[in-house]
């Protein structure tokens, strides 16, 4: 068979190195992708704000059932409990089914959560028990940040998931420390709703309840299961100057090429171990301050419960603001700091904090803000 030799032309080949438009990459398209990455990140908002909200009173509406500190630690855990289990549970059916299946269906439990911790209330049903099986269901409900983090993977490219990645924690911190302030503006709430009493304690589960309506009504009219990453608005690549090399012609610089390194396997399972190590020593930190947080306050501050509803939550959002700043600071100084020394950072302020929280007690107010911002 006759070989046919076309002649090459490489003057037809383009400059323009940057990605093709794909047709479907419409300026409608991309600006819808814009957002569904905002209903991502507001479903992650709703599920943080499960517990920043409640955060300030739930102390005190625990208290009110006849509850104590045990009674919290045990809300503080099922609560977690019920997320982690959900987080396996939302794992396997992103598998099966689709992302927006997993996302109504977390809505709705939190839904229906977040009523049934309004009949708990001392007016209604006045059972402690009641408040554990709430915080079990929208704790459940709230565990979809793998499931977030899989869609907004899904949604990005390689070089554009770190920034999308980075955003969607900001968006976890902002939910869970941010929110508690607005448990001082619901202090002067008192009405009555189809029977349910709502007041300063029980208002921030009626809150949530639109919060998570609002995400399910988003999720049945607005979400498209279509959008992807072809979608996504396109990312200027970077081109490195080519280095000339002694074999041959120029080539692209490219860290893959350049990199010869590869970490042991022994060693990479060490580094998960220790970083699964660390995240539970952390997790289990905040989950200690998230039981005892009001009633040290309280303690230290001698408020009643009368006003202490509005003094806490302020607190809290103080905090709050402070822990946003640190976060600046790591985002302004992330690339003059390595990573390694940010972690020793973190763990040097926990034991800072700790050590002050023991050792100067009985506490001031002022040592327990230091104590607790560290």
């Amino acid at each position: 068979m006759k070989r046919l030799d076309w002649p090459l032309n490489y003057q037809s080949i383009p400059r323009d190195l940057s990605p093709l438009t794909s047709p479907a990459a419409s300026p409608r398209r991309t600006a819808h992708w814009y957002l569904q990455m905002f209903l991502i990140n507001f479903i992650e908002f709703a599920a943080e704000s499960s517990r920043g909200i409640v955060m300030p009173t739930i102390f005190l509406y625990c208290q009110s059932l006849g509850g104590t500190l045990v009674d919290m630690g045990m809300l503080t855990s099922v609560f977690s409990v019920g997320r982690l289990i959900s987080s396996f549970v939302f794992g396997w059916m992103c598998d099966r089914y689709t992302f927006r299946t997993v996302y109504i269906l977390s809505s709705s439990l939190g839904i229906v959560g977040n009523i049934i911790y309004l009949f708990a209330d001392p007016h209604v049903l006045s059972s402690l028990q009641v408040l554990l099986i709430s915080r079990f269901f929208v704790g459940f409900g709230a565990g979809n940040r793998s499931v977030c983090r899989a869609d907004v993977a899904r949604m990005t490219s390689v070089d554009q998931r770190l920034k999308y990645m980075t955003i969607l924690c900001m968006v976890v911190f902002l939910g869970y420390a941010l929110t508690p302030g607005m448990g001082a503006v619901l202090v002067g709430v008192d009405v009555n709703i189809f029977g349910l009493h709502l007041h300063a304690l029980t208002a921030p589960g009626f809150i949530l309840s639109i919060l998570n309506l609002i995400t399910l009504t988003l999720m049945l009219f607005v979400y498209d299961e279509s959008m992807n990453s072809d979608h996504a608005p396109i990312s200027t690549p970077v081109l490195k100057k080519p280095s000339i090399t002694s074999k041959g012609p120029a080539l692209l610089s490219s860290p893959l090429l350049n990199s010869t390194y590869e970490l042991p396997t022994n060693l990479v399972y060490i580094g998960v171990g220790v970083f699964m190590v660390l995240n539970i020593i952390g997790r289990g930190i905040l989950s200690i301050f998230e039981t005892i947080n009001v009633p040290l306050y309280l303690d230290v501050t001698g408020y009643s419960n009368a006003n202490a509803v509005a003094s806490a939550a302020s607190f809290q959002f103080n905090m709050g603001l402070l822990g946003l700043l640190s976060y600046l600071a790591i985002e302004v100084f992330r690339h003059k700091i390595a990573d390694t020394a940010w972690l020793l950072i973190g763990l040097a302020a926990l034991v800072v904090g700790n050590t002050l929280l023991y050792f100067l007690w009985p506490l001031s107010f002022n040592e327990m803000a230091l104590g607790i911002f560290f």
